[in-house]
């Protein structure tokens, strides 16, 4: 966590650049999805997308009560790019939605107010009596998605392993 890797090189092994620091090791796992592309790894499999969901601040009992009697529950889009909806154990709804693609890696603060209020509206329409249920986080991520919707789990080299491809 906050430590991107700027470099990976064959060195006797395999290096990992990270900030000011770096590793060494004789076998090299890489798990960075999204992130593949930019570090030269199967540039033409995968390419990056940006997703974004949505906390609610924890629901008082009149907006419970209008989400049914389970406390817990959860719904998936038959889409694989459609929206994801839970209401969690503490009692919150998360929403994630919206995907963009963002070759640049990185996302906004704009993009994220976007979103944000994309997700408020979208749950307005669906429980018009959450009104005001407010939107305590919203964040984004990278995934990492494929052509042919699958995953590439396996040796791309000498000491260097991967699993990629993760497709929502």
């Amino acid at each position: 966590e906050d430590s991107p890797v700027g470099e990976i090189g064959r060195e006797s092994g395999w290096r990992v650049r990270a900030g000011a620091g770096s590793v060494r090791a004789a076998r090299l796992f890489l798990a960075v999805n999204g992130f593949a592309p930019a570090l030269g790894v199967l540039r033409r499999r995968i390419f990056s997308l940006f997703t974004f969901a949505s906390f609610t601040r924890v629901l008082d009992a009149g907006e419970r009560a209008c989400l049914g009697a389970r406390e817990q529950w959860g719904l998936v889009s038959e889409d694989r790019m459609g929206t994801t909806l839970r209401r969690t154990r503490d009692q919150r709804l998360l929403v994630r939605s919206l995907v963009r693609y963002t070759p640049s890696l990185r996302s906004t603060q704009r993009r994220l107010e976007a979103m944000r209020r994309h997700h408020r509206r979208s749950m307005a329409v669906r429980w018009p009596a959450l009104g005001d249920a407010e939107l305590e986080f919203t964040w984004g991520g990278v995934m990492g998605l494929t052509m042919n919707q699958g995953q590439f789990f396996g040796r791309l080299g000498e000491g260097l392993f991967a699993s990629l491809g993760y497709n929502g």
